[in-house]
């Protein structure tokens, strides 16, 4: 049976958003304008979720997902 939901990742970025100069909201919307990759901010989570960003991912969506990871790679190796 082919399962009919989604999964989700709450990634922890601070090292990233500390290379970059920008805090987890900053990073979803520049990843967003340069990539095309839409992630949630951590902090929309509380307080807790500062730092982190959330992964949606749908299950008939292998090839997209492999590709948005793709572009995020890029956007956090370009700095």
């Amino acid at each position: 049976m082919k399962p009919q939901g989604a999964f989700y990742f709450f990634v922890d970025i601070h090292d990233y958003l500390s290379e970059l100069n920008m805090d987890d909201e900053e990073f979803s919307l520049a990843l967003l304008k340069k990539k095309g990759v839409a992630v949630i901010p951590g902090r929309f989570f509380g307080k807790k979720g500062s730092g982190h960003v959330r992964l949606t991912f749908v299950s008939e969506a292998n090839e997209r997902i492999e590709a948005g990871i793709m572009k995020m790679a890029e956007f956090v190796s370009a700095k």
